[in-house]
């Protein structure tokens, strides 16, 4: 009988062994998994800083861009006017000379 016990409790052992050993691979594979997914992650936070960082350089080239836009534009509208006002004053000085 206390071989039968004996035998039992090796049996369950070994048994119970399999079924950890088995756990722990599965584990192991999940870990892996994660592992992997925790590398995508960084790799695809580091793409999006990288894309922000170059989105902010951007900005900030077309907010130059504008402005100097704008200052081309300022400085246009000032020369039409001083060329419109250099024309009448041409104008007006040819029609008093004849």
């Amino acid at each position: 009988m206390q071989g039968q016990l004996q035998d039992s409790y090796q049996t369950q052992l070994v048994e119970l062994s399999r079924r950890q050993e088995g756990e722990l691979v599965k584990t192991e594979d999940q870990m892996n998994v994660l592992t992997d997914d925790i590398g995508q992650l960084t790799h695809f936070k580091n793409t999006y800083r990288q894309n922000e960082e170059i989105l902010d350089g951007e900005k900030n080239r077309c907010r130059g861009l504008q402005l100097e836009l704008q200052r081309v534009r300022d400085e246009a509208a000032r020369d039409m006017t001083a060329l419109q006002k250099r024309i009448e004053e041409n104008f007006e000085r040819q029609i008093n000379e004849y």
